[in-house]
């Protein structure tokens, strides 16, 4: 097993991103790691917009994504300044697309030894009829995945 040295963090901005990001603070901490936080903007979203723009007056898609990302931005920000990662070297990634494949993107790109990500637990049932993105990311992710359950979150 080789040092971990980068964790990459994805945060969906849910209630539990504190949590989720506190245990992946924790980890990087501990072993002296720098932290990728990343957050995905769903593109079933985005579509949904760009589809309603056809029909009723709303902003322009690329006006909802800078919106958004900005947002996301903001509270990435806020999630930092509230936990423990102050002083870890840090870097923010918000991208478009599906939030498995986008955080299997990112954990490429930037070289990332660890993934943390936050499972709601919704049960067997809706995981196997849906899938959902931890379970996604830990079946097709190259390095170690650190799920952190629901309850820990809180």
């Amino acid at each position: 097993m080789k040092p971990v040295k980068k964790v990459l963090v994805a945060l969906d901005m849910s209630q539990h991103s504190p949590g989720t990001l506190e245990c992946a603070a924790y980890w990087a901490r501990a072993v002296g790691a720098s932290m990728v936080v990343v957050s995905v903007i769903n593109q079933r979203d985005v579509d949904a917009i760009e589809t309603a723009s056809r029909y009723v007056d709303v902003p322009p898609v690329e006006a909802y994504v800078a919106k958004l990302t900005q947002e996301r931005n903001e509270a990435i920000d806020q999630c930092v300044s509230q936990s423990e990662c102050r002083g870890l070297p840090l870097e923010r990634l918000v991208r478009v697309g599906v939030p498995a494949n986008e955080i299997l993107k990112a954990v490429g790109e930037t070289g990332c030894d660890l993934v943390v990500i936050g499972s709601l637990g919704r049960g067997h049932v809706s995981g196997a009829l849906f899938g959902s993105t931890a379970q996604k990311v830990v079946r097709r992710s190259p390095v170690q995945v650190l799920v952190v359950p629901a309850a820990a979150q809180a």
